[in-house]
């Protein structure tokens, strides 16, 4: 750091002829190794990158790097929101026999979905289902594929695409058919609900995407229940629901496995404790968690009176940490 001080400001400004700035130094200290800035970075991409600090820890100190380390995020400490499933707008069995598909279908034919034996039965009422009947959920995220481009003797590679993979829920089946009926109710928005005497003139009346796809949010919870991050699917709508295995021979409950249909993730991180913030405060040893910090709490009115004495500081010096 003395280097790089008031001495050392004349040094670079007489080697470079710049003023002392973070991307100065950096350039400067990569030519001496025989690269060239920022140049070097765009000719020769993943070659060149500045390394992270190692965050007050000696390393290979590996006692005191775990120790240093928060809480880690378990995987118990979570909960999911499902949507509310409305009715789809051309789903009902009175709106569907409006339809140019069913114009024609006798309102006996129809009034079969109120049976028991009906098959489908749709209803006027939203359906929910609260929090606690999600056990389990198996989430995925962003996967990239790749394509090559032939140079220099060798493919280089890069991003083509991305798409999310199935999403994958364990819903509590109980006695009062509360999470068969919500289930029930999205597949009808999918498709129309028709009753079995009635397939060959009434199947296959699929519903509109935005009827049936609807955002599921994931919430990820520390030790004490703080909402660490959120993680938002959306476009969500079940593809399919797993066999039940039905047997003589145990008194195993059943569990509705689904698979969810994703069209992007999102991860939302929420902000972090004023005790951390006033950690960094004292001690601003990686200038990437600080920016971090600054941007979160910065526009609070709690965070701008916490931060408005040390914001300057953290910045200058945070700056060649």
């Amino acid at each position: 750091m003395s280097l790089l001080s008031a001495g050392g400001q004349g040094i670079l400004s007489q080697v470079t002829g710049a003023p002392l700035t973070p991307q100065n130094v950096l350039n400067s200290t990569l030519a001496m190794l025989g690269g060239s800035g920022s140049s070097a970075s765009m000719s020769t991409p993943g070659t060149v990158s500045q390394l992270s600090n190692n965050g007050g820890i000696v390393p290979g100190d590996s006692l005191t790097g775990a120790q240093a380390r928060p809480d880690p995020m378990l995987s118990f400490t979570w909960y999911a929101q499902l949507p509310v499933i409305n009715p789809g707008s051309t789903q009902s069995v009175a709106g569907a026999s409006a339809t140019s598909i069913l114009q024609n279908i006798a309102s006996s034919v129809t009034s079969t979905l109120t049976s028991s034996l009906g098959g489908s039965v749709a209803t006027a009422n939203a359906a929910q289902l609260p929090w606690y009947y999600v056990e389990e959920a198996n989430l995925p995220f962003r996967t990239y594929e790749t394509k090559s481009i032939f140079r220099e003797g060798r493919d280089r590679h890069y991003p083509s695409k991305y798409s999310v993979g199935d999403l994958r829920l364990s819903i509590y089946a109980d006695s009062q058919n509360n999470a068969f009926q919500y289930l029930q109710a999205w597949n009808n928005t999918i498709i129309t609900p028709f009753a079995a005497t009635a397939s060959a003139a009434m199947g296959g009346g699929w519903g509109r995407p935005s009827d049936y796809k609807k955002p599921i949010y994931i919430y990820m919870l520390d030790i004490t229940n703080n909402v660490l991050a959120i993680v938002e699917y959306v476009e969500c709508w079940p593809v399919s629901i797993d066999s039940y295995a039905m047997d003589s021979a145990s008194s195993s409950r059943i569990v509705n496995h689904v698979t969810f249909s994703v069209g992007d993730v999102f991860i939302n991180l929420m902000g972090v404790s004023i005790n951390l913030v006033k950690g960094v405060l004292a001690n601003p040893t990686n200038n990437v968690l600080t920016q971090a910090v600054l941007g979160t709490l910065g526009t609070s009115s709690g965070g701008a009176n916490l931060l408005s004495g040390g914001a300057s500081m953290i910045q200058a010096a945070g700056a060649f940490l």
